[in-house]
């Protein structure tokens, strides 16, 4: 029994394939192919199974087996050669391939239509787009507009400059960080003008400064005549500060020949002791013009101790030590308010065989209504050295913290003996500055030595 083989057919609808035909112009080519070649279908009778392929647009899909393809041809017409576009594209799930080959002139009309048909509405979605992007991009643009504006008036120097925008992200952080900045930059400003306002008023200072540091330093005895007053005087006078608080003043008395030297030292140091001072040069050089014979050393205390108390209030004093020496130089009155006891330094010939400091109790200046002096006569003898100084030389501290001190001193001169003033300043100098190397010194200093002449 023979049996007939079953066929497979392909279930398409052949009409909505081809459809494609009914939107293109009667002069576009339609034509429905298998794989194999077969020609199932065309609507131009110059599309034969005989000629299918050699036409242009079925090369192309031989020679590139894509689904779907398109080309720019030149295809052979009754009228001539024309250009025509092609296109293929393979039917899903069978082996038939839908060809269109459409002149060029029909192509590009029906492309004008299309877009003239759709013109309105595509330029309405455009308008509505820009619109749109036009809202949206000024809610970014005015943060950036103002940014600028920001950074603009900052760099002429305006740092009172604010943004007052709220915006977001990386905007309100750029202008919260240029407010910032701003800000930042006021603070600065007012440091830098309050700094210069300091520094003019230091340099104002420090000008007034120093026409006192002159006015002082002539107030002082520029240098003493050896011959006339048979006595030798070295000085060393070092402030801590641009002024100081420390003094000295000489006196030879014409009738009596008495060679008088005094040294002061008024609390503290700088500026307000330096006054203090000027007022201590004032009421001397005054008694010095009414003494001929006799300088009046005790009238002289009582009078100063009442002025100095009276504009110091108790709050600033002065110790003071003054000594005369005797007309042949053979003997010194020290008469002491306060201050450090004076040394005697014996030459080699002198009885005197060590260094003597002459121990005078009393209190300063300034602080008492009445004035508790102490007075001690010395011999002398000749070429003996009186040294009067400050406490600015033995109370001065070395790096461990330890002061220099008295005994310090004596030693000094016991290594030295019979050394002139000048070189025993000299010596001293040395030494204190050895002792205190690498501190600041904070108190004035004064030395004054004293020979007798032989």
């Amino acid at each position: 029994r023979r049996t007939t083989p079953k066929m497979e057919l392909w279930e398409i609808d052949l009409v909505k394939e081809i459809s494609v035909s009914q939107d293109l112009n009667k002069d576009s080519i339609v034509y429905l192919i298998t794989r194999q070649g077969k020609l199932i279908y065309t609507n131009n009778i110059l599309v034969t199974a005989d000629s299918i392929t050699g036409r242009p647009l079925v090369q192309e899909f031989i020679n590139v087996p894509v689904r779907q393809g398109q080309i720019k041809f030149l295809n052979k017409t009754p009228e001539g050669e024309e250009v025509f576009y092609g296109f293929y594209s393979e039917v899903p799930d069978t082996n038939l391939i839908l060809f269109a080959e459409t002149p060029e002139g029909v192509f590009v009309t029906k492309i004008l239509e299309i877009a003239q048909k759709f013109s309105v509405p595509v330029a309405i979605i455009i308008i509505v787009v820009l619109v749109v992007l036009q809202l949206s991009l000024r809610g970014v643009s005015r943060p950036i507009r103002e940014l600028v504006g920001l950074a603009s008036e900052i760099s002429k120097g305006n740092f009172n400059v604010r943004s007052e925008s709220r915006s977001f992200g990386e905007i309100n952080t750029l202008s919260f960080a240029l407010s910032h900045m701003a800000e930042s930059l006021v603070s600065r400003d007012e440091s830098i003008r309050e700094l210069m306002s300091q520094q003019a008023e230091k340099v104002r200072l420090e000008g007034e400064l120093e026409i006192a540091k002159e006015i002082q330093e002539n107030l002082l005895p520029e240098r003493f005549s050896e011959s006339e007053s048979k006595v030798e005087v070295q000085f060393l006078y070092r402030a801590a500060e641009t002024v100081a608080g420390d003094w000295y003043g000489t006196h030879t008395l014409e009738e009596s020949n008495e060679f008088l030297i005094a040294i002061a030292d008024v609390s503290g140091h700088g500026a307000g002791p330096s006054l203090f001072t000027a007022i201590i040069t004032a009421v001397f050089e005054e008694y010095k013009l009414v003494s001929k014979e006799k300088f009046k050393v005790e009238q002289f205390y009582r009078h100063l101790n009442k002025i100095l108390k009276r504009i110091g209030k108790g709050k600033w004093h002065a110790t003071m030590q003054i000594a005369v020496f005797s007309g042949d130089r053979k003997s010194i009155d020290f008469y002491n308010c306060g201050h450090n006891f004076p040394l005697v330094i014996p030459n080699l010939e002198s009885e005197r065989k060590k260094v003597q400091s002459v121990k005078l109790r009393s209190t300063p200046l300034g602080i008492e209504d009445e004035v508790l002096m102490a007075h001690k006569k010395e011999d002398i003898g000749p070429n003996d050295t009186v040294l009067l100084y400050t406490d600015g030389l033995i109370e001065a501290k070395n790096r461990g913290g330890m002061q220099y001190g008295i005994k310090r001193l004596v030693k000094l001169f016991e290594r030295t003996p019979d050394t002139s003033p000048k070189n025993m300043i000299r010596v001293i100098l040395r030494e204190w500055e050895s002792f205190s190397k690498g501190t600041t010194q904070e108190d004035d200093i004064c030395l004054l030595a004293i020979r007798t002449s032989a």
